[in-house]
């Protein structure tokens, strides 16, 4: 499908942050945050572009927002750059969303990001038609996983890319269980992570994100807001997923566990988190009239 792309800087108070653009921007807005270890492009581009229908991606412009400094030709943060806290990061989002004039929008965010979009939302529940994590999560690092990533930040500043970090980076996308994965997907990443550009800059993101804080919910965090989880079965643990379910209105709350399947469920399975989220934007009231069950699988054919 033929988009009309563009890559714009926006200033705020962390920098300028490249946010890239497909499609149309008189369509309904849809904004996305991605994980660490990627960039906006990379974590999104291939799904909205070629893997999924293009039903979806007609009904909307997306809106892909890099983290400072994660853009594959970003320049190396300057020394002295404070990088954003997890939460400064979800103020860089509504500083983003209010100089495009976003009235209100989707919200899009996977790993990390669904952190970020989390804690946006929870604080602009007005401004959100819907919100879908992929990979959330909303409570602070174990001792475990802050025990790797410290260690990971630490060489990334001092080494830079390493098979020490590379295997990390694995591990968070694919657990333990890498031989189950598709061979050509992992040698895909493992390839595309040898090659990471910047790796000062990312142990600052990774970083903001082992010392993020556990989230704090109201007591009713807003009855209206619509919310889609989606988690790889062999990668994520569903307490946390459902520790977030728990915390909004059970009517409006849906969480879709997809089967044999990592943290990439973008890349692994496209159709399935195609349909989870048109059957659930369909009940927001988007493409009233598709026949959802009938595009996917037609999809599914194209994509053998």
């Amino acid at each position: 499908m033929a988009f009309k792309e563009e890559n714009i800087a926006i200033p705020t108070s962390y920098g300028d942050i490249l946010v890239h653009i497909y499609g149309n921007r008189a369509k309904h807005p849809l904004v996305t945050f991605h994980d660490v270890g990627l960039n906006a492009e990379d974590n999104f581009r291939n799904f909205f572009q070629f893997s999924t229908a293009p039903e979806l991606t007609e009904e909307f412009c997306i809106y892909n927002i890099n983290a400072p400094g994660q853009e594959s030709e970003a320049a190396k943060l300057h020394i002295g750059y404070h990088y954003p806290t997890m939460d400064d990061l979800a103020l860089m989002v509504d500083e983003i969303v209010t100089h495009l004039n976003l009235k209100c929008f989707i919200g899009l965010g996977y790993g990390a990001g669904a952190y970020i979009m989390l804690k946006y939302a929870l604080k602009h529940p007005h401004k959100l038609d819907a919100l879908i994590l992929i990979n959330s999560i909303s409570n602070a690092s174990t001792w475990y996983e802050w025990g790797k990533e410290k260690i990971n930040v630490s060489e990334l500043r001092h080494c830079g890319i390493t098979p020490l970090v590379v295997d990390f980076l694995m591990w968070r996308n694919f657990g333990n269980h890498i031989e189950k994965d598709n061979p050509q997907l992992v040698k895909r990443y493992r390839d595309y992570f040898e090659e990471l550009p910047n790796p000062t800059n990312l142990a600052a993101f990774l970083e903001s994100y082992l010392n993020r804080k556990s989230i704090e919910f109201e007591p009713n965090p807003s009855k209206e807001l619509m919310v889609l989880q989606i988690v790889g079965e062999r990668i994520y643990s569903l307490t946390d997923a459902n520790h977030i379910r728990h915390k909004f209105e059970p009517t409006k709350t849906e969480l879709i566990n997809i089967a044999n399947c990592s943290g990439r469920v973008l890349d692994e399975s496209p159709d399935k988190v195609t349909e989870a989220v048109m059957l659930f934007l369909q009940g927001v009231g988007f493409f009233p009239a598709l026949n959802v069950h009938e595009i996917v699988q037609r999809k599914a054919s194209e994509n053998k």
